[in-house]
Formats: C-alpha cells, sequence, structure tokens
C-alpha cells in the first residue's frame, strides 16, 4: 500500500489521507490509527475523526512547538502498520421495505429490472461494512450495495427524511437516526434505535461492525422491540434533558429571529458525527462573560439578528458583546461590551443590525441548563442541548446558576476584541487539504473576486455568490473530516465557508481554511455583506491567534506579566490562570 499523506487542514488539524480508496483492508489502516491516536494521546492532541480512508487529526494550535506534535503523529502514522483488525459485531437491523416506509424503493427497483420485493431481497441479503460515522449525529455509512441496485442520490434532496430510514446512495447505504433533509434514494425504515446522547458512546453502530437488514411485513412496523445492542463503554453520562433548577431572572417575550442557548461547544464527539456547535463568535461570548464575573466557558444566549424580548423577574447583572443590535433596556441604549443591572420589570429588548449579526447576552452565573455530552450548547439540527434542542420562545423562562464568580476587568474592552464588520471585510485563508485540485486560476479568482454573503446562511456555514473559483465543478471526493473554516467547493461552484454547528464529514473539496483569527468576524457578516479573502501561511496564523488570545487574557485579568533578571539578562514570563 501507499504511504498515507499528511495534508495541512488550518493552523489545528491536519489530514492523514490514505488515498480516497473505499476498501476495509484502507479503513483498517484508519481505524487503527484512530484507535492508537485515542489510546496515547500525544501531547497537544484533542481529538480525531476517521472516514473512509483518511483520518481528521485536530491538534493545540497554541502549543509551543506544533512541529513536535506534527512528528509524533508522523511516527504514529508510521508505527500503526498494516494488516487486518478483528471483525466487529453482527448486528441485524429489522427493516420493513417499500410503500410509505421506503417510497423510492419503486425507481431503484425500476433501475435494476426487478420487482420490488426483488430488489428488497438483494439489499437485505447483503452484509454491509460499517465504514465511519458522519452527516449526521450517528448515521453509519454502510457498504458496499451490490451493483445491480447502486443508485444515484436524488436530484431533489427531501427537506426531511423520517428517523430511521435506509437509503441508498451509489454503492453506499445509511440509516438516518434522526429525522433531516436528505437526498438518499429511500428503500425501507426500522425502529431500532441509533442515536442516544445519554449514553456513552452515544451512536449504536461503530466503525468496523458489520450489519445486515432483515425484512419485515409492513404490519410488523411498530410492534416488538427493535434495539440493537448499545457498544460497549464507559459508564453512562449524567445528562439532564431539561433545564437544570435555578433562579429565575429573565422571561422571554419574543424569541427574535434566531435565540439560541450556547457555550464553548462540545468537542470530543466528531467522531460520532456530532458537531462541535456552540457561540459562533467565540470571542465574544467569552468577553459578555467576563464582563459579569463569569468563566469564559459559561453558557449564555446567542441572539442573532435582534427582536428578542425579555422581562426581568429578578434582580441581574447582565452584558452584552459583539453585534450592535439596537439593545435597549426599556427606552435607554445598552450598547456592545457594556454591563448593568437588571431590575424586577425591567425590559430588555434588541431591534435591527446596525454593526455585525450576533449579540450574546451574558448574565451572571451563566444560563442554568443540563449540560448534553458535556455541554449546554444548542444542537438545532439534532434537537438537544440548549432548552430542549430549540430556539428560546415566548414563555421560556431563563436561570441563572451559581457558577463561579470571578473579578470582572476593571478596563474597557479593548479594540482588538471588538468584531468589525465595516465596509468589505477581508478573510484570511491557509491551504486546505484539497489546495491542489484549485488550479492556478481559480486561485486567482478566489483571491482576487468579491463575494456577497447570501441570505441562505446559516449556523452551519456562509454560503456565497460570486465568481466560481474552480471554473468547470472540480470532482467530489470520499467523505472525510471537516475542520472548521474550511471552505468547501460544491458542484454549484460557489463556495461555502463552513462555521460550528457544520456536518463533521462531507465529499466537497476544501482547497482552503480560514484562519482560526478570522472566524469570530465570519460569524458576524449580515447578508450581503461583500468579502474578499487573502492567503497567508499557518505559521501567520497560529502567531496572529496567539495575539489575541494574549490580548483577551490580558484584558481578562487571567494573565499577569512578570519581568526578572538572571545572571544580567532580562526575562518576561507571562502566566495565565486556564479558565476550567
Amino acid at each position: 500500500m501507499s504511504e498515507p499523506a499528511l495534508l495541512p487542514a488550518g493552523e489545528g488539524a491536519v489530514m492523514v489521507d490514505y488515498g480516497g480508496v473505499i476498501a476495509p483492508e484502507v479503513n483498517d489502516r484508519v481505524r487503527r490509527l484512530h484507535r492508537r491516536l485515542q489510546a496515547e494521546r500525544p501531547p497537544g492532541f484533542r481529538e480525531s475523526i476517521p472516514a473512509f480512508s483518511s483520518v481528521l487529526v485536530y491538534f493545540d494550535p497554541l502549543a509551543p512547538d506544533p512541529a513536535e506534535f506534527l512528528a509524533a503523529l508522523a511516527g504514529l502514522v508510521r508505527e500503526a502498520g498494516e494488516g487486518p483488525l478483528r471483525p466487529g459485531r453482527l448486528l441485524e437491523v429489522p427493516a420493513v421495505y417499500g410503500k410509505e416506509f421506503g417510497p423510492d424503493l419503486a425507481e431503484v427497483a425500476a433501475r435494476a429490472g426487478l420487482r420490488e420485493d426483488e430488489a428488497a431481497a438483494v439489499h437485505a441479503g447483503q452484509t454491509y461494512r460499517v465504514y465511519m460515522i458522519g452527516f449526521l449525529v450517528g448515521f453509519p455509512y454502510l457498504a458496499p450495495v451490490p451493483d445491480r441496485i447502486a443508485t444515484p442520490r436524488r436530484a431533489d434532496p427531501r427537506l426531511e427524511v423520517p428517523a430511521g430510514s435506509i437509503g441508498i446512495a451509489g454503492r453506499q447505504t445509511g440509516i438516518y437516526p434522526i429525522a433531516a433533509p436528505g437526498g438518499w434514494q429511500l428503500v425501507a425504515r426500522t425502529q431500532a434505535c441509533l442515536w442516544d446522547p445519554a449514553r456513552h458512546p452515544p451512536a449504536a453502530l461503530q466503525p468496523g461492525d458489520r450489519v445486515r437488514f432483515r425484512a419485515l411485513p409492513h404490519a410488523g412496523f411498530g410492534t416488538g422491540s427493535a434495539d440493537l445492542p448499545w457498544p460497549e463503554g464507559e459508564a453512562a453520562h449524567p445528562v439532564s434533558r431539561a433545564s437544570r433548577s435555578g433562579r429565575e431572572v429573565l422571561r422571554v417575550l419574543a424569541g427574535g429571529l434566531l435565540t439560541t442557548i450556547q457555550d464553548r461547544g462540545r468537542p470530543g464527539y466528531q467522531e460520532y458525527g456530532v458537531p462541535p456547535g456552540g457561540a459562533l463568535d467565540d470571542v465574544s461570548l467569552r468577553v459578555a462573560n467576563r464582563l459579569v464575573g463569569n468563566a469564559e466557558s459559561a453558557a449564555a444566549l446567542e441572539v442573532t439578528g435582534g427582536g428578542l424580548r425579555v422581562e426581568a423577574l429578578d434582580r441581574v447583572r447582565v452584558a452584552l458583546a459583539g453585534a450592535d443590535l439596537d439593545a435597549r433596556v426599556n427606552e435607554d441604549a445598552f450598547l456592545p461590551s457594556c454591563q448593568r443591572v437588571l431590575q424586577p420589570g425591567d425590559r430588555l429588548s434588541f431591534g435591527s443590525p446596525r454593526q455585525g449579526l450576533r449579540s450574546y447576552l451574558a448574565v451572571a452565573g451563566g444560563v442554568a441548563v443540563g449540560p448534553v455530552l458535556g455541554s449546554r450548547s444548542t444542537c438545532l439540527a439534532a434537537g438537544f442541548g440548549g432548552l430542549s434542542g430549540r430556539a428560546l420562545r415566548a414563555g421560556d423562562v431563563v436561570a441563572t446558576g451559581e457558577g463561579r464568580q470571578l473579578e470582572p476587568p476593571v478596563t474597557p474592552v479593548p479594540p482588538g476584541l471588538h468584531p468589525a464588520v465595516d465596509g468589505v471585510v477581508t478573510l484570511r485563508l491557509t491551504h486546505g487539504p484539497q489546495a491542489g485540485w484549485l488550479p492556478r486560476q481559480g486561485w486567482e479568482t478566489l483571491l482576487g473576486e468579491a463575494y456577497t454573503v447570501s441570505g441562505a446562511s446559516d449556523r452551519m456555514g456562509l454560503r456565497l455568490e460570486g465568481c466560481p473559483p474552480a471554473g468547470p465543478a472540480l470532482r467530489e471526493l470520499v467523505s472525510e473530516g471537516v475542520p472548521p473554516g474550511a471552505v468547501q467547493i460544491p458542484p454549484s461552484g460557489q463556495p461555502i465557508l463552513l462555521l460550528a454547528d457544520r456536518q463533521t464529514t462531507g465529499g466537497y473539496p476544501k482547497p482552503a481554511v480560514l484562519a482560526a483569527v478570522d472566524l469570530p468576524l465570519a460569524a458576524q457578516l449580515l447578508p450581503g455583506t461583500r468579502v474578499r479573502f487573502c492567503l497567508i501561511e499557518i505559521g501567520e496564523a497560529r502567531r496572529l491567534l496567539a495575539a489575541r488570545e494574549r490580548l483577551l487574557a490580558a484584558w481578562s485579568g487571567r494573565a499577569r506579566d512578570f519581568r526578572f533578571t538572571v545572571s544580567g539578562r532580562s526575562y518576561l514570563v507571562t502566566v495565565e490562570e486556564l479558565d476550567r
């Protein structure tokens, strides 16, 4: 086998690429490396996403010497070796084929020249390997589908596919663990539970497992048990699906365009298809929290586009940071990067955006909701976290917890921590895993044209409109991990800049990755904003991120500089308190 390539994926990630081949022996190499990383956890390692034929490896971009981690990774890649792994579990998934349970079975059968029952028998007669988890939380990619019934994805994806639906896409088949949009050809449905965030691991099927489908009569759907044996793991997480008890401080009068509870996200679960999520403008969240004396990681309200109206139920200190959404307490202006005390009966309202798109409302003690998979952030796509996995609406009550209270900063928020979104915004890029796929003319277009932020943008990503940088559409690739800030080029040629709620894996080329220091700025771009890109080296991206982190630490009081002299030489040492 050929040696894997280590490809850049931003200042804090690297793609270990085994050649883009869907084959059991290649996938075994992927799984072996992933296991070694999980077991040995070299200094700086954060998490990894195993896919068909690649592993996306995350590490600390601010490590003293990233080259040391990359050298350790290269050593693990060499030592991971080859040869088959022991087969995973063999699981039987009950399924009902055709009619309302598999509305595309007739088309799949017709393309193959088969009756529907014959096509169902071909699908159910195969043993499939779980190659990876991605696309959705807990979504298993299974292969190979027999050539006879292999069918391309639908030209018109459905807006919602029912949970449990079993689909075909080319020579792959998969099971939707939750209801979601999707373009796979639906041939059957199962009642088996594949996803449960209260368990660990949260996904029922794991890479390396083998699956067979057992056809049931239509009358069998909805009767009996369809539970799958869960993989062995750690003890169940202490997950609370409801709000944690706390002091009720705010009543929601209107939820606005989109208001959700967010903290700094839930890293560590991307291998199960769980997006890291969290505040899109992580800096503004941290600033708002520090203004009221919270730890930077406390949960707060992310107010997108304005329209939120709340009434104070009790005395509470609050702070704003991020966008200027024309916030007012009663009739008084409440500007970003400020804090104040609300008294019972006070009303806080957000108008329309005046600068930026997302504002962060922090309450002293943090927003009190139960953690799911280690975070209080709302995951809208999967419907968990925050308040039942949804946006806030009229009648909701926001409670504050008893988080550790710190001394608020005594100096104004420095300009470098304000989002600056005036005029045409320049975003800095580094080379991505498929940098070489974009021809020279494509790079000239990407870096020379101005793009417009589309109104179809959301927490998953910024959709950009303008001159396609690829000319003829770039070919797709075997699905692989997707780093934050990836600039992917879909068949339309219009770039998409991926944000915190992105899918953890995808099959579109990623020639560039946004520098992490500019992710908060990207989160503040309103539809219609003009954007230009420039290219910088990964080393420069790390230096910029480190400078921003030093500024935030110094302002918040977490960092102190000490000068001392040894043998006539002067030294400057910065001591920083970590936010745990």
